[in-house]
């Protein structure tokens, strides 16, 4: 990822799911490592979005894990929108140029 980072230079990244296996069940271990796949965006100052995928859970729940994304100050994910229960992260994002 850092080298695709630094290749491309992007003012914006979505992830697009399966950002995390699913089998992090220890108390902390998704925040753990949803901190360390956001590493490279934090460290080049890029902003990012998330959909999440059938993987993304473990010690938190999707919304949990939704809330926690966006308690990063470069964080573009938004909050299900749609009403969809189950559907954590159903929203529409603007991108403009």
């Amino acid at each position: 990822m850092e080298e695709i980072l630094d290749q491309e230079k992007p003012d914006f990244v979505v992830h697009t799911g399966d950002f995390i296996d699913g089998r992090s069940s220890e108390p902390g271990a998704v925040e753990y490592y949803w901190n360390y796949g956001l590493q490279p965006m934090i460290e080049r100052s890029i902003s990012w979005a998330v959909t999440l995928g059938n993987h993304d859970h473990g010690n938190l729940s999707r919304d949990e894990i939704s809330e926690f994304d966006r308690s990063y100050p470069l964080s573009m994910t938004q909050p299900n929108a749609m009403g969809d229960k189950g559907k954590t992260t159903n929203y529409v994002l603007n991108v403009l140029g």
